[in-house]
């Protein structure tokens, strides 16, 4: 989420993406069963979380900004119909 604010969503997106393909390359390339492990699980693993996370929480805290802001206006909303109602 870090990222998101400094750089944006759709850029963190694409990094994460382009480091998740070079993860994937690197898989390709190794010997052992170990850099293999290392190459797949770790670094394609973390930023394929980049890739597909940071606009899932950006959609998630967006849609609570926008609850929070209904909830106002409903409050806001319930305080005239009690100041109507009540003259």
């Amino acid at each position: 989420m870090i990222l998101c604010k400094k750089i944006g969503a759709g850029k963190v997106h694409i990094l994460g993406g382009l480091l998740c393909c070079i993860g994937m390359t690197c898989t390709a390339y190794c010997k052992n069963a170990w850099q293999a492990l290392l190459a797949n699980g770790i670094v394609t693993g973390m930023f394929s979380t980049d890739a597909y996370l940071s606009n899932v929480l950006v959609l998630i805290f967006e849609g609570l900004k926008k609850l929070e802001a209904s909830a106002m206006y409903l409050k806001t909303f319930t305080k005239f119909l009690n100041h109507v109602t009540a003259v």
